[in-house]
């Protein structure tokens, strides 16, 4: 929350326009369980901190868009764009579902997730950066109206694939392929939502945006990028520009 606030300040300050895409997550809406595509005009919260860092983040960037960019006299404009949950190389963190399948897998061991029925709108990272970098590209083309303010950027389909699925499906894709052995967690320490989408019919309308790779591809190619790295000890960065390219020539296809 401070960090969102020290960088829109430091971005006010500039003597020159700047526009900021500022990015949080799906997570900063309110979840109520519903069978429901959250929109951009929804209500922000949320009861495990992290949902609510996001919301909170959010508040932030409002209030400095109402108070001081709406005032300033050059065209700074803050634009919050909120992505689903993300598949893809290079991600090596802890307590990530992708990270946890390529450690289990490497080390032959059970998987352990916490919450194998949750649904959530599973993309490649390609598609979201692909979104972000439209936005700040359009939006500050066209004459500033609160509609402009915030974007949600998410596969076709949000309501296709729970945890357990795409665990089964980055081991199907592994090389040798395994069913995987997958656990829930039953001391989970957070208490998460177990239905989440997100709806992507504003940026499609208003930035001309729409998913590039279907989650089968999305999911292949997010295990090649893995398997390039730790079983054929592969040059990351030229196998990175290869699935860039990749993506690039698909999205020009559409």
């Amino acid at each position: 929350i401070m960090g969102s606030a020290s960088v829109l300040e430091a971005v006010r300050k500039l003597p020159k326009t700047c526009h900021t895409i500022f990015v949080t997550s799906d997570k900063c809406y309110r979840n109520r369980e519903w069978v429901y595509s959250y929109r951009e005009n929804d209500a922000l919260g949320g009861k495990d901190p992290y949902s609510m860092s996001k919301a909170a983040a959010e508040m932030v960037a409002e209030s400095w868009r109402r108070c001081y960019f709406d005032q300033l006299p050059q065209a700074s404009r803050i634009i919050s764009v909120r992505a689903g949950n993300v598949i893809g190389g290079g991600d090596c963190a802890a307590d990530r579902l992708i990270p946890d399948c390529v450690r289990a897998a490497l080390a032959n061991e059970p998987l352990v997730i916490r919450s194998p029925t949750a649904t959530r709108p599973w993309q490649h990272v390609l598609d979201c950066l692909y979104g972000y970098l439209l936005t700040a590209v359009v939006v500050p083309e066209l004459p500033p109206r609160e509609e402009l303010e915030s974007f949600n950027f998410g596969p076709a389909d949000p309501h296709a694939h729970h945890v357990a699925s795409v665990a089964r499906l980055f081991f199907q894709n592994w090389t040798p392929p395994t069913p995987g052995v997958v656990i829930d967690a039953l001391d989970s320490p957070s208490e998460e939502a177990h239905y989440l989408a997100v709806s992507i019919e504003k940026a499609q309308r208003l930035l001309g945006w729409k998913p590039v790779w279907p989650f089968a591809t999305a999911m292949q190619r997010t295990v090649q990028w893995y398997a390039s790295q730790h079983l054929e000890r592969a040059d990351m960065l030229n196998i990175s520009r290869q699935q860039i390219a990749e993506f690039s020539l698909a999205a020009e296809g559409l």
